[in-house]
Formats: structure tokens, C-alpha cells, sequence
């Protein structure tokens, strides 16, 4: 059997609260302030889209460390706990973000829902030069409601090397 590919772990959740513990790679190693051990690519099916149409982003993690390395991953029809996904328009100006990716992000303002959510994490041995992709519903995070145009870029933890990363920045245009 080929644990590589496959998911070695399922960890059920109760609460999207519960902090994990921190998977380095593969020899159990984390080396801060190295080169990023992924990069991360986004990209959408369009670069223009109709006000309230879905833009859906895909993206590709790939491991570029030389070794196999440990990638966390929710057990979901939507990534968003996988990333931290930005949404500016033309001005700098971040697009509203939805109460339930608030919720999800520990982020909660005053007035919004409370949301009760159970969910699984997994761990992916990842070889080098594999990918593992993903996809996020732009519109279940943030709410574009003005016709536009929004650069949209994600963030990830990188456990192998204790940094963050970031994907290239696409830029859409929203019409009415």
C-alpha cells in the first residue's frame, strides 16, 4: 500500500478552536528562517466575472523542499482552514469578509452568528515536486458586492520551515 499518496491521518475535531499539533517534515525538523519548503500557485477559471457570480480559486501546494514533508489539510468541500485568503480592491481596500469565515478565522466582530461546526484534519506525506491542490470559494469568505476590480492572493503556514507563504496575487474584474 502506498502511504505516500494517501492520507495518513484523520483527525476528528469537535471545534475549529482545537490547536494542532506542529508537523515539520518528514525527518521531524523545522528550520526557520529557510526557503520556503512549497509554493503556492492560485488561479481561476476567468479573470472577469458578473456581480454574484462565484469565483472559485484554485490552488496548488507544491512541496519544492527536495524532501517529503508533512502538509495538514481540512477534510472539506471548501479549504478555506487551509488558507488565509485576501480579497483587496483597485484602492487597497480589503472586500468585506463574510461572518462565518470571521467565525472560522477566531475572528468573530459583535452581532454576528455563532456558527457550531465540526470538521476532520489530515496529514499528506508529500513527496518532492507533488502537489496537493485545493479550492475556495471566493464568495463564502468575502463578499464582493461592487462591481470592480480585486486582487486576490492566500497564505499559508509553511510547518517545515515555522513560516508563512504566499501565492501569487491574481487580479479579476467584477462586472455589474
Amino acid at each position: 500500500m502506498k502511504l505516500r499518496h494517501t492520507l495518513l491521518a484523520i483527525i476528528l475535531c469537535g471545534t475549529s478552536a482545537v490547536g494542532y499539533p506542529q508537523i515539520t517534515s518528514a525527518d521531524n525538523s523545522v528550520h526557520p528562517g529557510s526557503p520556503p519548503s512549497v509554493k503556492i500557485t492560485i488561479s481561476t477559471s476567468a479573470t472577469q466575472f458578473k456581480l454574484g457570480e462565484p469565483v472559485r480559486l484554485e490552488i496548488s501546494l507544491t512541496n519544492i523542499s527536495g524532501k517529503e514533508i508533512f502538509v495538514g489539510r481540512s477534510v472539506s468541500a471548501n479549504d478555506i482552514d487551509d488558507y488565509d485568503l485576501f480579497v483587496v480592491d483597485n484602492h487597497g481596500k480589503s472586500a468585506p469578509t463574510t461572518a462565518s469565515y470571521r467565525f472560522f478565522k477566531g475572528k468573530r466582530q459583535p452581532g454576528d452568528p455563532m456558527f457550531y461546526s465540526t470538521y476532520s484534519r489530515g496529514i499528506l506525506l508529500v513527496s518532492p515536486g507533488q502537489s496537493v491542490k485545493n479550492g475556495i470559494d471566493v464568495g463564502k469568505a468575502y463578499k464582493i458586492g461592487q462591481p470592480g476590480v480585486y486582487k486576490i492572493w492566500v497564505e499559508r503556514l509553511d510547518q517545515t520551515r515555522n513560516q508563512r507563504v504566499r501565492s501569487n496575487i491574481i487580479t479579476v474584474t467584477v462586472t455589474p
